[in-house]
């Protein structure tokens, strides 16, 4: 069976265009985890901010246009040990949506991001009084922290939980797209005529509602190989010729 760490040669049917999807997501994600290894300055940290918005923004639109076109019109499958394939896929979805937020407000705390492990500790281990006014004064006891451990301190720190938010999503992402390969494709085969699958595809590579609707298709080609390009253009014009694309 194919899968996203594969060349794929070619597409049976209109939703093995998942397998070049998957790819390219997790390429952003590489590309995010591979500079936040290296990060040292907060100047590191602004070049790094776009990569993570251009990751963020494919996989949210990923998953939210899959739980309306994909998953949602699909009858529900119990496998033998009992999970629940449709179910299953879009509580991994709310996984994937819970690490991007949490990986958004880490970077929107700015310095003091690295911090922020710490200061719970402090506040759940303060006697209920003072646990009130410390969740009253967080922003400033942040402040105070940092001041105390010094700029190199809370820098290390802040940098190290960046890398450790963008490797879980990382993670989270790809077993996700494995079952989704393993488990949600097949049924949409199964349950989907070939043009039912063609609109979704089309929802899924195109986005209607944006000034640059190609956004999307556009970046995957940019990470596939040519025989891959090739299969997806394919792919595209029978889109186009099926008069699918409202752009």
């Amino acid at each position: 069976m194919a899968s996203f760490t594969d060349e794929i040669l070619f597409i049976e049917t209109p939703i093995d265009v998942m397998f070049f999807m998957h790819k390219a997501f997790m390429s952003h994600a590489k590309k995010a985890e591979t500079m936040s290894g290296l990060l040292k300055t907060s100047d590191d940290i602004e070049r790094l901010k776009p990569v993570i918005d251009h990751w963020l923004r494919h996989i949210t639109y990923h998953v939210d246009t899959e739980d309306m076109f994909l998953t949602g019109p699909l009858q529900e499958l119990e496998l033998h040990d009992g999970r629940l394939v449709v179910r299953d896929n879009v509580i991994e979805h709310d996984e994937i949506r819970s690490g991007k937020i949490a990986l958004e407000e880490f970077l929107s705390n700015g310095p003091t991001a690295g911090l922020t492990s710490l200061l719970e500790s402090l506040v759940f281990a303060a006697e209920e009084e003072q646990h009130q006014e410390l969740v009253q004064n967080v922003e400033n006891l942040k402040l105070v922290i940092a001041d105390a451990l010094g700029e190199e301190k809370t820098s290390n720190r802040t940098i190290r939980h960046l890398h450790q938010s963008i490797l879980a999503l990382r993670v989270v992402e790809w077993d996700h797209f494995e079952n989704e390969e393993a488990f949600v494709l097949p049924l949409v085969r199964e349950q989907m005529t070939h043009n039912e699958q063609l609109k979704c595809a089309s929802k899924l590579l195109f986005d209607s509602s944006s000034e640059n609707p190609r956004w999307i298709i556009d970046d995957i080609y940019d990470g596939l190989s040519e025989e891959e390009i090739g299969e997806v253009e394919k792919l595209e014009r029978e889109i186009q010729n099926c008069g699918l694309l409202d752009l």
